[in-house]
């Protein structure tokens, strides 16, 4: 299918719409809106973004072959504008968009199924993954099928907010952060990745990474001079030693030789597995380019030698002569030097021509004939073929590579799997497939032969629910699905439920002295080593309920379903199922000897039998229903009348009998007069108090009437009945079967329907039961984009509830808080007058213009809110107000005067700029301060309207020294700001920007600045700091110890003790001797001196 620019840029405009509707109602996205998300294709395609388009008249600056995009991209504006929350993100998001036009191009969902699926057969459990580079998240989905967990990281902010509302925060184990590569920060510190997979951006953009560019590798330093070189050392540095990287880069990693040294350091710190060139229209049909592309996929391990063969072809590049046979048409990659039919394997294409690339020079164009379907089978079985050749599975899972005789075995197997394929050639078809099947029975014993030490192999993985799953059955019905031992002890642990994220399992445990139910971490158990032996898994344990397990007896104790008892008798065809007899109802039991009734004493024995088999049945069984027929009801009074069977619990704790009555309990252990703790009331957890106060007022109101109808019906019940209401004949009291068998004579007629009706007369409707509703304080994802007021520890309103706000850096979270209904309303009350405040004055900060409707709404909120409870500032409305991070600020949204308080200015008008604007400038300082006060920021379009007789140049003369460009910003600054912070680093930044802008004076009249700001360096002997300085992070401390001692030393700080802790696994001759002290009593070791030192306290009596 063609790139169609209108179709991608109204399909473009319908996922954004949702995604502002998202924001504003602060809610998941439904699945008919995901599927308009999934319909977003970037703007890779569509410079015409870049181009003016806020009035008409801009139309002649586009040019005709784009005239058609105007309408469509203009509309796109106004309403990224106008639904927007407030105007800031607004801005951020045209910006956004502006800004992907280099960068966004997003890869086939069936190009990266292929990658999966090749990189699936090697067979290995991935436990993290990371996508640097998401985009619209086709590596992320895919990926996250076969790892435990994937962090997808995107820079674009738009993109990433369509990602998320596409992958809530967790869901399916994938978590989107709208961040670049270079800001991970603490995810690459808490552990390496397994693997790494991307669509990353390429071209000459600079990424900035303090650790590369400060750093004294010079080749990181040069790394971050292109952003595709960036992400392979990058990439290298984040994933661990044996893990996988797989990108699809542009052809100028490999080809340019200017990449030479990248190159070279890739093959001296991880195997090529694979290099395989993609036809140049691969993106033709999602983005509109023709770009060529490779994919690269990489297996780290740090400081080998480059391999001969492929991995010295990789590093090196080869020049295509013109025509004339002399000169230098272009270069490429040695991989693809040679004849077509040499190379042709190292490719997916069909064909290559001499052609150009996307900026017009000379290049090889590589062509796939066929359909994208037909390019992704080639991709999977190529790339399939390369990493069972090369993949090192042994590096992968110790970090350690294979030997030369672990490679050769691995040789001679794939050599014996290609005999084996020719020979089975000539086999017939049925012989074939059974050859297969053993072969298969055979790798499959070979697998379940590598993982006898796997604890959690991905066959068991598979098999287990997830944590939480299964725990509202009944204790024995559960299953577990592994068991584990110490063969040098009574440890033993059978596994129910396994979370794959945090490897953290729940099950029965024991240490051979009473078995307990609780969590077991995997990480914990891998660790326990004793005399070379550790924690085994159970090779031969299959999937068993625990009842059916008998040494788990002592938890099950008779907790689980038990199977129905079936009478079984010598004709099949009368098997009946038995169930116990019901009080009130005469047995009818005929035994039948060919035409003969058997007698009194025969129907006795037989009832004697029934109910002393009926009494060791547990469950009733309740007989099926058989189907109405058609026009008739299927209720009926007998089923009105019944009373609905609930599940009683017995897995929450054993019922007790209490002052003559059962009492159960709940999961908190507290009694309870019923046993049903499951109800529909109480499944629905997300209620808004004033919806559950109306709730039980109407239950209060039927238990009313139903106990008034009660005492009414009593008042008629004691008068004396008339002769026309007296009934015909009295029933007896019902007795049980054992006291009428002797007496009754008459046979047993079937109960009639107005038996029926007299039962339920002198029942008494039953009041409903207030039931008491649980509260789900569990921190869930926050639903919309954090605004830019709201802090950690915010008070917001998601989904009728209200709560605070954590983590809003990396993963914004929602805490629920279960405040009284007083504090509920008032807090949700405050909330809307913080709301109201920020976007009145962002929207006036930014546009410089007055929103009368939002003051006027302001004023309605705050007048509502004091009417009720009273002024921001009395002491019972403080208390509430800065239960939120930023509360304090809303205080000031009052004032006193004459010991009142009264409303701030910004409730009568403006206050982000002023209303009283200034039309001419006396000279270019006024002009200066107008812009400030107006703008905060040196606007020189602003100031040359203001001195109308003074050229730009003239005024830039007038305030030399006092404002600055600022190359980082593209804008002028004043000297206070400017000649502030880090200088240092400015100095550098700026620096570096000149070099690639030489001809730039103001940029580097603005470097002269900052270098003369910059201060006299310290002598380090001129610094006075003590050890223990709470200022100096612990990992410093413990680099200093390890080098003092000798030894590995972790030093960590715990800031709410202020307290220092030393951890040395292994101490020395230098610990216990060389710097230790005999005191008194006790003596005193290096890591007891160097920890006094740290807290600065002196050991008692030395």
């Amino acid at each position: 299918m063609a790139y169609n620019k209108k179709a991608v840029l109204e399909g473009n405009t319908e996922a954004i719409r949702v995604v502002l509707r998202l924001e504003k109602e602060r809610r998941e996205a439904t699945e008919a809106e995901k599927v308009l998300l999934r319909g977003y294709q970037g703007f890779g395609g569509l410079k015409c973004v870049l181009n003016r388009c806020d009035n008409p008249d801009d139309l002649r600056y586009w040019s005709a072959s784009e005239q058609n995009l105007f309408a469509p991209t203009q509309r796109l504006k106004q309403m990224i504008y106008r639904d927007a929350v407030d105007a800031n993100t607004a801005k951020r998001y045209w910006e956004s968009i502006k800004a992907s036009v280099l960068t966004s191009f997003y890869t086939d969902t069936r190009i990266v199924s292929a990658i999966a699926d090749a990189l699936s057969a090697t067979d290995v459990q991935v436990r993290r993954c990371l996508d640097p580079s998401a985009g619209m998240g086709a590596f992320t989905e895919t990926f996250a099928k076969q790892a435990g967990m994937v962090d997808a990281m995107e820079k674009d902010l738009l993109t990433a907010r369509i990602t998320q509302a596409l992958h809530p925060y967790g869901k399916d184990n994938i978590f989107v952060r709208q961040e670049p590569f270079e800001a991970i920060g603490e995810l690459e510190d808490k552990d390496k990745y397994d693997l790494i997979t991307s669509n990353i951006p390429f071209g000459d953009f600079m990424v900035y990474d303090r650790s590369y560019s400060k750093g004294e590798n010079i080749l990181k330093r040069e790394s971050t001079r292109t952003i595709h070189n960036y992400f392979f050392v990058k990439g290298l540095d984040t994933i661990k030693e044996g893990g996988l990287l797989t990108f699809i880069t542009s052809q100028g990693v490999l080809d340019s030789p200017k990449n030479e040294a990248i190159r070279r350091y890739l093959m001296q710190n991880s195997r090529l597995i694979s290099a395989i060139r993609l036809p140049s229209g691969m993106f033709s049909e999602n983005a509109g380019t023709d770009v060529g592309s490779d994919l690269i996929v990489l297996q780290k391990q740090s400081g080998k030698e480059i391999g001969e063969g492929i991995e010295q072809q990789f590093v090196q590049t080869a020049s295509v002569p013109k025509g004339d046979g002399f000169s230098i048409a272009f270069n490429h990659n040695s991989l693809f030097e040679g004849e077509w039919k040499d190379i042709s394997h190292r490719t997916i294409v069909t064909d290559r021509q001499m052609g150009t690339d996307p900026y017009g020079k000379p290049a090889w164009e590589y062509t796939f004939d066929g359909s994208i379907e037909d390019m992704a089978d080639s991709l999977r079985t190529q790339l399939s073929l390369e990493v069972e050749q090369r993949f090192d599975r042994k590096l992968y899972e110790s970090g350690i590579p294979m030997t030369e005789e672990e490679w050769q075995v691995h040789v001679d197997k794939m050599v014996q799997k290609v005999q084996e394929n020719i020979k089975t050639e000539g086999i017939p078809q049925g012989q074939e497939i059974k050859d297969k099947e053993e072969k298969k029975e055979d790798k499959e014993d070979e697998k379940e032969e590598e993982n006898a030490y796997n604890l959690m192999p991905d066959s068991t993985k598979k098999q287990l629910p997830k944590l939480y799953a299964t725990e509202k059955q009944l204790i024995g019905d559960r299953t577990a699905y592994a068991r584990y031992f110490f063969p040098m002890g009574a440890y033993t642990a059978y596994m129910l439920e396994y979370d794959p994220k945090e490897r953290i399992g729940f099950g029965a445990v024991t240490m051979g002295y009473g078995w307990e139910l609780g969590y077991m971490s995997l990480k914990e158990m891998e660790e326990v080593k004793v005399k070379g032996l550790g924690i085994e898994r159970d090779l031969y344990f299959k999937p068993t309920k625990l009842h059916e397990i008998a040494e788990l007896e002592e938890i099950v104790r008779g907790q689980y379903t038990k199977e129905p008892i079936i009478e079984e008798g010598k004709d099949e065809s009368r098997q009946e199922v038995l169930r116990p007899v019901q009080e009130g109802t005469q047995p009818q039991e005929k035994v039948e000897d060919g035409n003969k009734i058997v007698g009194d004493e025969a129907r006795d024995e037989a009832e004697t039998k029934k109910e002393a088999q009926a009494a060791q049945v547990l469950p009733t069984i309740e007989p099926e229903n058989e189907p109405a027929p058609e026009g008739v009801p299927v209720i009926n009074l007998q089923r009105q009348y019944e009373q609905a069977s609930r599940e009683i619990r017995t897995d929450v704790e054993t019922p007790r009998e209490m002052n003559g009555q059962t009492v159960f309990f709940d999961e908190d252990h507290h009694p309870i007069m019923d046993s049903t703790i499951e109800t529909e009331a109480t499944e629905q957890l997300l209620f808004a108090p004033e919806e559950y106060s109306l709730w039980t007022q109407d239950v209060a109101r039927v238990n009313n009437e139903i106990k008034e109808a009660a005492q009414q019906k009593k008042v008629r019940d004691n008068q004396p009945l008339s002769a026309s209401r007296q009934p015909k004949s009295t029933r007896s009291t019902p007795t049980s079967p054992r006291r009428n068998k002797k007496t009754a004579s008459a046979p047993v007629r079937e109960p009639s329907l107005f038996d029926f009706m007299e039962e339920a007369e002198p029942r008494k409707p039953q009041p409903i039961a207030e039931v008491k509703k649980e509260f789900d304080a569990s921190p869930r994802p926050f639903l919309s984009s954090p605004d830019s007021h709201l802090r950690d520890g915010s008070i917001v309103v998601q989904k009728g509830q209200v709560g605070f706000l954590s983590d809003l850096k990396r993963h914004p979270t929602f805490n629920p808080m279960d405040l009284p209904f007083a504090q509920f309303s008032r807090l949700k009350a405050y909330i809307e007058i913080r709301e109201s405040y920020h976007r009145l004055y962002d929207y006036e900060a930014n546009n410089q213009a007055e929103d009368k409707e939002e003051r006027e709404k302001l004023n309605r909120l705050y007048d509502s809110y004091v009417g009720r409870w009273g002024c921001f500032n009395q002491k019972a409305n403080t208390d509430i107000i800065k239960m939120d991070a930023t509360g304090v600020e809303m205080l000031f949204l009052e004032r006193s005067e004459n010991g009142k308080y009264i409303k701030a200015d910004i409730f009568d008008h403006p206050t982000a700029f002023s209303t009283s604007e200034l039309s001419i400038a006396a000279d270019p300082m006024e002009a200066l301060g107008a812009s400030l006060n107006k703008y905060g920021t040196v606007e020189l379009d602003y100031m040359s309207s203001l001195l109308p007789d003074m050229e730009e140049s003239d005024m830039l003369s007038a305030l030399e020294g006092r404002i600055f460009y600022n190359p980082e910003e593209n804008s002028y600054e004043v000297a206070d700001k400017f000649i502030s912070g880090n200088v240092i680093e400015k100095a550098e930044r700026i620096e570096s920007w000149i070099l690639d802008h030489p001809e730039h004076e103001e940029a580097k009249q603005s470097l002269t600045a900052l270098r003369a700001a910059t201060p006299t360096p310290i002598p380090f002997a001129d610094l006075d700091f003590n050890l223990g300085e709470r200022w100096i992070p612990a990992k410093v401390y413990g680099k200093f110890a390890s080098e003092f001692f000798e030894t590995d030393i972790n030093v960590s700080y715990h800031s709410n003790m202020d307290e220092y802790s030393l951890v040395c696994d292994r101490k020395n001759a230098n610990i216990w001797h060389k710097y230790a002290v005999q005191g008194e009593f006790r003596r005193y070791d290096g890591i007891n001196l160097l920890k006094h030192a740290l807290h600065n306290t002196i050991p008692g009596r030395l």
